[in-house]
């Protein structure tokens, strides 16, 4: 597996102190994060290709400081391509400072739309990737500081959602890498506090962006074929909803897509719709098994041969039932809830062995 970046071409990455990490100081001009350890694997995995990579990436700033700066640390530099990790110094300003009130996600989104189409405009072949804001904790309580990242960060995260979707760029899904990490692992293991990844913690990023280069290599409009590939690169996220299956004979079709569900399957005996538990409930509608959602984050073609199969059997091996629904970009496995996270863990070492 390689990545379509050519041998000669230039990556630069650009950011806050993630990407920072040290590089106009003892760790220059690299870094010791994820930017360094990228730049080491393309050298292991890659040998042959001669790439030149570059950090721009300052401690501390937001995306109204990077719109700055663009024009010299980016247009004037010419990359081939481009890395953008920006966003969590704009969650905590905006909640702590008076002086970044302005700095909500719809701005957010103004500044970092403008960055891009500027971009494009000046740069048309650079090729573009996306790396979400992220935050290392699952704090729940209601009073604390870091629950209030989690709840505001998700804004700034769709908004990066958004911008890739509409650019068509590599998309780097830290957040979910880190959540789902979390649910096996303490904290500790990949940071010392929130914001800032320990190496492990890079090591995560690096290999999150090196894996999504590789993928988008592969990926056309029908998605990727190759078995390898989308084992390799299933990277399963479980959903923190609860879902249910079912049977509404007697509701019409019109009338069954206002309860929301995800989705409606037309058979012969009726509608089959897959919603959330609470609108089941709230509903009155009967359910004999409670789901959790799997999505595997590979855009998956509906022509590949053996993914649906793989999946089922290794769960199938660990007495885990599979409900697969695969859409057209990615493949979605109901799981029943009490057993969720050992399928998490099943795919995971499924992925990982491939």
């Amino acid at each position: 597996m390689s990545t379509k970046i050519k041998n000669g071409e230039k990556i630069l990455f650009i950011g806050d102190s993630i990407t920072d990490c040290g590089r106009l100081e003892e760790n220059t001009p690299l870094g010791n994060g994820y930017v360094k350890m990228f730049s080491d694997i393309m050298t292991v995995r890659e040998p042959e290709k001669e790439i030149q990579i570059v950090n721009r990436g300052i401690s501390g700033q937001t995306i109204s400081e990077l719109k700055e700066r663009w024009h010299d640390d980016v247009l004037n530099n010419s990359p081939d391509w481009l890395s953008i990790k920006i966003g969590i110094n704009d969650v905590h300003r905006f909640l702590m400072e008076d002086a970044y009130s302005f700095l909500n996600s719809d701005k957010f989104e103004e500044i970092y739309e403008e960055l891009l189409a500027i971009t494009i405009e000046k740069l048309p072949a650079c090729k573009l990737i996306l790396i979400d804001p992220f935050y290392i904790s699952n704090d729940s309580f209601d009073d604390s500081f870091r629950t209030k990242i989690l709840t505001l960060l998700p804004e700034y995260i769709a908004v990066v959602h958004k911008l890739s979707e509409k650019y068509k760029t590599v998309h780097v899904k830290t957040h979910e890498l880190f959540q789902t990490q979390l649910k096996h692992q303490l904290t500790e293991k990949y940071c010392d506090e929130p914001v800032h990844p320990n190496s492990a913690g890079h090591f995560l990023i690096a290999e999150a962006v090196y894996r999504e280069l590789a993928v988008h290599k592969n990926s056309k409009m029908n998605g990727i074929l190759e078995l390898e590939v989308l084992l390799k690169n299933m990277n399963p996220v479980i959903s923190e909803n609860e879902y249910v299956f079912c049977a509404v004979n007697e509701l019409s079709f019109k009338t069954a897509s206002k309860l929301n569900p995800i989705c409606i399957f037309k058979e012969d005996e009726g509608l089959t719709l897959v919603l959330e538990k609470a609108c089941a409930e709230s509903e009155k509608l009967h359910f004999d098994e409670v789901f959790k959602k799997i999505t595997l984050h590979v855009h998956s073609s509906l022509k590949a041969v053996g993914l649906t199969a793989a999946v089922s059997t290794a769960l199938a091996d660990n007495g885990i039932s599979a409900n697969i629904i695969a859409a057209y970009y990615h493949d979605h496995i109901f799981v029943p809830n009490n057993k969720s996270a050992l399928a998490v863990e099943v795919l995971l070492s499924l992925s990982h062995d491939s």
